[in-house]
């Protein structure tokens, strides 16, 4: 029998599907690459499957939203659990941690001025060292609910999660 020799080919296809099928940028949080409110971005790998899925989940649900607007409550407040109480206003930077994220500060601005956030998004390119920076220690979250907040709070979850008749 004659003895056979791989040859290999002069084109590594394997190689170039990879280099289609892998993005140029990786998408996190925060990257700002889209104008949803609540970024949201879904990424589950696995080294033995040699596989990645990243899903944009906040731009579905948006879509989502417009198909289901039956199943979906778009709420102009934020909601204060440890008070059981709807907070209307943009709350202040208060971060002992770090300065506020740029993609946040974009976000926060929308909301406070009621423009598109990319229109803010290219009012404040190039300014980002106006963003709010961190607070020193000891000042940030200072507001603390009461003891009878907290309690009101805490019943009111056990009531809408059906504990409490």
């Amino acid at each position: 029998m004659p003895k056979t020799t791989m040859v290999k080919p002069a084109v590594d296809w394997g190689l170039i599907t990879q280099a289609l099928q892998i993005p140029a940028e990786r998408w996190i949080l925060g990257d700002n690459l889209c104008d949803c409110v609540f970024q949201r971005i879904g990424e589950w790998a696995n080294p033995y499957i040699g596989r990645t899925l990243r899903i944009r989940l906040c731009c579905i649900w948006a879509e989502l939203a417009k198909m289901f607007p039956q199943f979906v409550q778009d709420i102009p407040a934020y909601y204060d659990e440890n008070r059981d109480e709807w907070i209307t206003e943009p709350q202040p930077w208060n971060s002992e941690d770090m300065d506020m994220p740029i993609y946040l500060w974009h976000r926060q601005e929308a909301q406070r001025t009621g423009k598109d956030i990319a229109v803010v998004r290219a009012e404040l390119r190039g300014r980002e060292r106006e963003r709010p920076k961190r607070v020193k220690l000891g000042t940030g979250w200072q507001s603390q609910p009461t003891p009878r907040q907290l309690k009101a709070a805490k019943e009111a979850r056990l009531r809408a999660s059906g504990w409490i008749i």
